[in-house]
């Protein structure tokens, strides 16, 4: 299940973060496109990039079920991946772009 993280210290959210399956997902929309970069902490002190990959995807699930709530309906155009490794962690991201479904 994907939960809203709020920071109480912050009257204005500068970051966007979920938790699933606590597994903490942190995102951004890409400027002047619909895309999205969803980016997780992998490693020995987290979650495997399987798992992290699964928490990315019940997001990007959730938001193309959501879109329908709002008279679109999402549909993923393409997704890239890409894994750097710090020392002690690896920084797993993800890069979805989505498309609004055809009317026709």
């Amino acid at each position: 299940m994907v939960h809203q993280l709020i920071n109480e210290h912050e009257k204005v959210q500068t970051g966007l973060e979920v938790m699933v399956n606590d597994i903490r997902v942190d995102y951004m929309r890409l400027p002047n496109e619909l895309s999205y970069v969803f980016i997780v902490l992998v490693g020995p002190y987290g979650p495997t990039v399987t798992e992290a990959d699964a928490a990315i995807e019940e997001v990007t699930n959730a938001m193309m079920s959501q879109s329908y709530d709002h008279g679109s309906e999402w549909r993923i155009k393409n997704r890239e991946t890409d894994t750097s490794m710090v020392e002690r962690y690896g920084q797993y991201s993800v890069t979805v772009r989505f498309r609004v479904k055809d009317s026709c």
